[in-house]
């Protein structure tokens, strides 16, 4: 992932070891930060969990964050796309959830591949 933000001309940092609700922050050549939360999956896996701490940030951050969805072949490479706003009416959380199970084809329908913005 960290590859493709570079290729994207930002310049990410690995952040999943601080539990920031988020795994790359990435600053454009403006300083604008990107917030990067990214899910990889088996090539044919229905689900992805995001936990309340990655949609919180996505909905506080809607224009900075991006879902990256990692979808990783048995063979080849693996697949990169983005999903901006990728919570935008999922509704709210169920009281007391810490987590919740997206289809992984619906939100890799809405995806892009990843660009400069």
């Amino acid at each position: 992932m960290l590859a493709v933000e570079h290729s994207l001309g930002r310049t990410p940092v690995e952040m999943s070891r601080n539990n920031k609700g988020y795994d790359i922050e990435s600053k454009d050549l403006d300083g604008r930060l990107w917030f990067i939360e990214v899910k990889g999956r088996v090539e044919g896996a229905d689900t992805v969990t995001v936990t309340k701490s990655e949609i919180g940030v996505g909905r506080n951050k809607p224009d900075q964050f991006i879902l990256a969805l990692v979808e990783v072949p048995t063979d080849g490479q693996p697949r990169v796309r983005y999903l901006w706003q990728p919570f935008d009416g999922s509704g709210d959380l169920p009281f007391g959830a810490i987590s919740v199970t997206f289809d992984w084809k619906q939100l890799a329908d809405r995806c892009e591949a990843p660009a400069r913005l």
